[in-house]
């Protein structure tokens, strides 16, 4: 008939069937579509809600009030899971019936969690059920948002007291250097090429830095108001054998100026958190196993599945005995990276032996490599024979060492403070996790314990003083293939896991921490053939370094205090704030001042005061402050409202017992020749 109706249409919606009995301009039902506009549309002419969802097909189309249009075809125009007509867009909470969210939005609150996984039960559950508030980006109110505490930082957001040691989004770097006089805090970060770092910085598609901040929101202490990356003044970036650099952090330290590794969340982290200038040290480089090239120094040899393989120094990974050349061994990458050159540990020169070339001997204190395959003699001996510098040339790479022997060259504006080790990071494990390495997989444990270990022992004994005492060390699990992980992967993670196994490793309680990974595991990103390099997915990048961050403030706020509990291991000191022994102190403070949590006797740190007004000297007793780094100050007041510090104050520790200090204190003489004084000892951590 001309209508602009086709005859199939007519019929499929006319009783008795017509061809011509639809009037183009009508509205049957009415839903305020006429029936050409319902044709037009694919909506349903006698049916005024054609996608069921409680919402007339006109309205939807055009929106009404607060509601936007929507599909009136489609039940969830977002696609979220969530019926449009619940989905009313007036910014309240009613029910669930009445969500007050955009239809036409996954995440109305733009916090990176979805409506649906935003159920408002108050009920944590999971990443997928977090039981939020879907128009609260910080449901419980407290110093994180709702998308970080589910999805990484792994605290619950429905209730404040669970929360992260640092805030989100943290907020944006200012132009300080650092403040204090304190030593600059100085971070080693290791690891193979996802320590090297290839997160993608630029690009507009998915999971890219850039999209990731810009478009996703997330991370926005990244960015500046004018839409650049912010750089952190307080936090100086130090590559070493590979992602060289010598900068402010900022994104670009990575495999390529394009690319960044954990350095950039950690360094975020711990520059937010301390005072103090931080300097990160990042020595790694790709394609390197714990169970080879990083093997630290100790391990022995080993059997297994019949064969025997490399112990420290040797050249080849499964060894005969006479084996005594090789451009490679080891423990190499160790060396290269931690030691100063004179404690390496390449196999001694020898005579009579038939070098290859770039081959790695000792000799006299020495590390020399060959220039050429000979066979060595005494006229050839590296350092000594006469011809020497014929066949052999001294080994020197740029590492660790080099920076902090040469700490006041390397960084004349820190000069006069020095330095503070204040920690150890490490993310590692592609190489000994894969299928044809099980020896590598089922060896990390006691390979992963012995770096921790050797790490501490070489820097103790080289900066003595310049480490922290236990100096904490973090490291974050391989996250590969996620929770899914198996075979060997699966070994490798728990091998992770355990070293912060208090059963196993005691003395790494308190000290050491390992960050569960696998969550931050995406299966896109900008190179999506590269799964051992995470895809390039920037966030995964920057929740391992974010992690890696918070793992080692936990242990540098919270860790000495943990190792501290465990003398008095059937009493619950497991909240610090807690006053396990009911005497007014609280657990901290007993730590801190050196007493005794589980006896309310034990209350008062400070004794010998009988002669505090005639000379100005009383003790006090505190925990080893190279345990707490916490500072002691001594504060006078004439009224017990104004405190003042003694600056001039001498303390003296007089004895040690047992990791408890006693103090003596001399107060400044003119604050003798007052009237009555308070005195009053201040721990700070």
């Amino acid at each position: 008939d001309g209508d602009g109706l086709p005859d199939a249409f007519e019929l499929a919606h006319t009783t008795p069937a017509s061809a011509t009995a639809l009037v183009p301009a009508a509205d049957l039902e009415p839903d305020g579509l006429t029936n050409l506009q319902e044709y037009q549309r694919g909506t349903l002419p006698r049916d005024a809600d054609t996608d069921n969802d409680t919402l007339n097909d006109g309205p939807e189309l055009t929106g009404v009030g607060s509601r936007p249009a929507t599909d009136p075809i489609k039940a969830d125009t977002d696609g979220d899971t969530i019926n449009d007509g619940v989905e009313s867009n007036t910014g309240t909470w009613v029910s669930a019936t009445d969500r007050g969210t955009n239809p036409t939005k996954t995440d109305t609150d733009a916090d990176g969690l979805s409506d649906t996984a935003e159920n408002n039960s108050g009920t944590f559950v999971s990443e997928t059920n977090t039981g939020t508030h879907p128009l609260k980006r910080n449901t419980d109110g407290d110093n994180a948002e709702d998308w970080y505490e589910a999805s990484a930082a792994y605290t619950n957001p429905t209730q404040a007291a669970s929360k992260p040691i640092i805030p989100y989004p943290l907020p944006d770097p200012d132009t300080s250097a650092g403040t204090g006089t304190k030593p600059v805090k100085v971070f080693i970060l290791s690891g193979q090429s996802n320590m090297v770092g290839f997160g993608r910085v630029s690009g507009t598609g998915n999971d890219t830095l850039q999209s990731v901040t810009r478009t996703e929101l997330k991370f926005p202490n990244l960015i500046t108001s004018a839409n650049a990356w912010t750089t952190r003044k307080d936090v100086l970036y130090h590559g070493v054998i590979s992602a060289l650099g010598k900068a402010s952090l900022a994104p670009g330290f990575g495999a390529d100026t394009d690319s960044f590794g954990p350095e950039l969340g950690f360094g975020h982290a711990v520059g937010y958190y301390l005072d103090e200038p931080v300097l990160i040290i990042k020595t790694s480089i790709g394609n390197r196993a714990l169970g080879w090239d990083f093997l630290p120094p100790g391990s022995a040899r080993y059997t297994y599945g019949g064969a025997t393989y490399a112990g420290y120094g040797d050249y080849v990974k499964q060894p005969v005995s006479t084996t005594v050349t090789g451009d490679w061994y080891a423990g190499k990458q160790y060396d290269d990276s931690f030691l100063d050159e004179e404690d390496m540990g390449p196999k001694p020169w020898a005579s009579g032996v038939a070098y290859i070339a770039a081959c790695y001997v000792k000799s006299n204190g020495t590390v020399y490599v060959s220039k050429s395959a000979h066979t060595s003699a005494a006229a050839s001996q590296p350092g000594i024979g006469a011809s020497s510098s014929t066949y052999w040339t001294p080994y020197s790479v740029f590492n660790t060492t080099d920076i902090l022997d040469n700490f006041a060259t390397q960084y004349p504006q820190w000069a006069s403070r020095g330095f503070e080790i204040a920690g150890f990071g490490w993310f590692q494990g592609w190489n000994d996790g894969q299928s044809a390495d099980t020896e590598y997989a089922t060896r990390y444990e006691v390979n992963l314990v012995r770096l921790i270990k050797q790490l501490r022992l070489y820097y103790q004994g080289r900066y003595p003083g310049k480490i922290r005492t236990n100096a904490p060390f973090v490291t974050v699990t391989c996250g590969f293939d996620g929770f899914a992980a198996a075979g060997n992967r699966l070994t490798l993670v728990n091998a992770q896991l355990a070293v912060e196994n208090p059963t196993k490793y005691p003395e790494f309680i308190g000290n050491v921490r390992t960050m569960e990974g696998r969550g931050y595991w995406r299966t896109s990103g900008p190179n999506t053939s590269q799964n051992y390099h995470y895809y390039h997915n920037a966030e995964t990048y920057m929740l391992v370094g974010d992690a890696m961050g918070r793992g080692m403030l936990d242990l540098m706020k919270n860790g000495d205090f943990q190792s501290w509990a465990t003398q008095w291991p059937t009493a619950n000191l497991s909240n610090p704030d807690a006053d396990a022994d009911a005497d007014g102190l609280t657990n901290k403070s007993e730590h801190l001042f050196g007493l005794n949590p589980t006896s309310s006797s034990s209350s008062n740190a400070v004794s010998s005061t009988t002669t505090l007004r005639t000379t100005g000297n009383f003790t006090y007793t505190r925990r080893a402050d190279t345990l707490t780094n916490a500072d002691y100050t001594i504060l006078t007041s004439v009224n017990l409202s104004n405190w003042t510090e003694d600056t001039g104050a001498i303390q003296t520790v007089v004895s040690t017992i047992n990791n408890v200090q006693t103090v003596n204190v001399t107060l400044s003489a003119s604050l003798l020749t007052t009237g009555s004084r308070f005195v009053r000892v201040k721990a700070s951590e």
